[in-house]
């Protein structure tokens, strides 16, 4: 038998540039975790589909981002996009500054 020393909150991480980062694979997951988590799973589905592929990661970031790790893409330009809808997107009050506590994509 081997012990295996368990890491202090290990965080599962998510590549969005492979099969895990499609995103009918992240409404799937999300939908999984809302469930466990006692969330209503169908009204994150509906945030992440009321857009486009940058918004259903940022809807996805703001309900799990607390124990999941979303790694981006090394597409050109993706993060500037997500750094710009996150400073518009706080202006209007829709999201938490990072100084409230939340993370930022």
């Amino acid at each position: 038998m081997a012990l295996i020393q368990r890491k202090d909150n290990p965080r599962v991480q998510i590549d969005l540039s492979g099969p895990d980062g499609n995103v009918f694979c992240l409404i799937g997951t999300a939908m999984k975790w809302a469930k466990q988590l006692g969330l209503d799973g169908e009204e994150i589905k509906t945030q992440m589909m009321a857009s486009d592929y940058c918004h259903a990661v940022e809807v996805f970031d703001h309900h799990f981002g607390s124990f999941c790790d979303l790694i981006l893409p090394d597409a050109p330009g993706f993060q500037k996009e997500i750094d710009q809808r996150n400073a518009a997107i706080m202006v209007d009050g829709l999201l938490p500054t990072p100084e409230e506590g939340e993370t930022d994509l």
